[in-house]
C-alpha cells in the first residue's frame, strides 16, 4: 500500500497535523508528505490512499489546489468512489 498526504497550511497547524499523519503512516512504510505548493508534478500512479488537508478560511479551503494537483486528481480518480 502507498499513501500520500498533501496539505495547504497558512499558519502551520495543518502542516503539523499532516506531518503527524504522514509519520504514523511512515511507521508502516507507506506514508509520504507533500505540500500543495510542491504538488504541481504530483504523481498519483500507485497511490492507494490520498489524504488531503487544508485550513478552512471563511468556511472553505484557503485557496484552490495547484493546477498539477487538480489535473492529477482528475486523471487519476476517474471511476473513484
Amino acid at each position: 500500500m502507498k499513501a500520500l498526504v498533501t496539505y495547504d497550511s497558512k499558519l502551520g497547524n495543518t502542516e503539523q497535523v499532516a506531518q503527524t499523519v504522514a509519520d504514523t503512516l511512515g511507521e508502516e512504510g507507506i506514508g509520504q508528505l507533500i505540500s500543495v505548493d510542491e504538488a504541481d508534478a504530483l504523481e498519483l500512479e500507485g497511490v492507494d490512499l490520498l489524504v488531503l488537508g487544508g485550513p478552512t478560511q471563511r468556511h472553505g479551503l484557503s485557496r484552490p489546489s495547484g493546477p498539477g494537483l487538480s489535473s492529477s486528481l482528475a486523471g487519476s480518480c476517474a471511476g473513484c468512489s
